[in-house]
């Protein structure tokens, strides 16, 4: 196994356990706030400490690694559900239609990924759907694009023009052969696109306009802890490091499924 794709596959592994413990076995819940706690430094009872009220940070962490994949995951899928066929129609059919969508790709994606979900967080307002729906929303074009240069790359093979000869329809094409052959190249993005969805998803909320509390997020932990970074540092310090983690973590993953999957694919 490539040595980027083991690392990475085994971070993450040891990160997505994180919420089993929290949540299936580790005694103290991450919404009760004991007073006795305050500030607590880690310690053997609880392993990241307390925050500002008392609240144990490895029962907060949990949930809100958890809520972090669970938004990086379903966002990535709507971005797919709806970028991944603009890119391979608009590609196939060619024409008004591929150069109308590829002018609104550009224009969406001359826009920051943090930026378009602030503007979408604005209309739709703050919580967990929205944020899953705005960050899936933003990162469609970035999907859109990549849709069409696979399918483009593919259309040009011999099969493609054999299964035209054979009476097959542009839309039987594009789903028997073409997303067959863009499969890599997809999961590979995908991959790295969790990751970027993360990353949105912790900066929204602590910018507070995403997952609100006390519903805990890796983002708004971080929030709640800057005011105290002089004397309580591992109220921030820890959910950051957990957070950088699963980034690196992520993009190793991504880089080695593509050293495996699309050694071509850039």
């Amino acid at each position: 196994m490539d040595k980027s794709l083991y690392l990475g596959s085994t971070l993450i592994f040891l990160l997505i356990s994180l919420p089993l413990i929290g949540i299936i076995f580790w005694p103290y819940s991450p919404y009760s706030q004991d007073s006795d706690l305050l500030y607590l430094a880690p310690n053997a009872d609880h392993w990241f400490g307390a925050d500002d009220t008392g609240r144990d940070l490895v029962a907060r962490v949990s949930i809100a690694v958890e809520i972090s994949f669970s938004v990086g995951v379903l966002s990535v899928i709507i971005g797919i559900l709806i970028g991944l066929p603009l890119g391979c129609y608009s590609a196939f059919y060619g024409g008004t239609a591929d150069l109308l969508v590829q002018r609104v790709v550009d224009i969406l994606m001359a826009f920051p990924l943090l930026i378009m979900g602030l503007l979408i967080i604005a209309a739709v307002g703050s919580g967990y759907t929205p944020l899953v729906i705005a960050i899936g929303i933003a990162q469609s074009p970035r999907f859109a694009r990549m849709a069409r240069a696979c399918t483009l790359s593919v259309k040009e093979n011999e099969f493609i023009e054999a299964a035209f000869s054979f009476g097959g329809g542009k839309i039987y094409i594009i789903y028997k052969h073409v997303l067959r052959n863009i499969t890599g190249p997809l999961i590979i993005q995908s991959v790295l696109f969790v990751s970027e969805a993360i990353m949105v998803e912790a900066g929204l909320s602590f910018l507070g306009l995403g997952i609100q509390p006390p519903t805990p997020t890796l983002g708004n932990i971080i929030r709640g802890g800057v005011s105290f970074l002089g004397f309580s540092p591992w109220i921030c310090i820890i959910p950051g490091a957990i957070l950088s983690l699963i980034v690196i973590g992520l993009n190793l993953m991504g880089d080695g499924l593509r050293d495996k999957l699309a050694p071509d694919f850039i």
